[in-house]
């Protein structure tokens, strides 16, 4: 998947747009009905579950025998991505709700980052000999 190709998966996915997202995932292209032998190690989806579940033996297995069709295992990624991007979601809207809290976070950052500058600029003079 690729940001280009506007089929990247964000961590800040609403349930809507990841589900089609993960519905236009390609998956196999010999397995043309749900109970035919799958190619998990050429399947998009499948890479998702390698991933993201834990249980993607399995999963490869039940591809491999023809036990799953795609459409399910696309509906079970969904349901994984979802729980997995939830609590960042839900951690994204409390920061941007605060917006204090977010302007002290960059703040922080800024001082953090121009004490590591400042002592990288000592060491870059002491080496330079200045």
């Amino acid at each position: 998947m690729s940001k280009s190709y506007g089929n990247s998966i964000f961590l800040t996915e609403e349930n809507d747009v990841l589900r089609e997202k993960i519905k236009s995932m390609f998956t196999d292209p010999f397995k043309i009905k749900k109970d035919d032998p799958g190619h998990p190690d050429g399947c998009v989806v499948f890479a998702f579950h390698e991933i993201f579940n834990k249980e993607y033996r399995k999963r490869k297995e039940e591809c491999k025998a023809g036990s799953i069709g795609c459409v399910i295992c696309k509906k079970q990624l969904m349901e994984i991505l979802s729980e997995f991007i939830r609590p960042l979601a839900e951690k994204r809207k409390a920061v941007i709700v605060e917006k204090v809290y977010l302007e002290k976070i960059i703040d922080m950052g800024t001082q953090k980052a121009i004490e590591i500058a400042q002592q990288t600029m000592i060491e870059v003079r002491r080496a330079l000999k200045f």
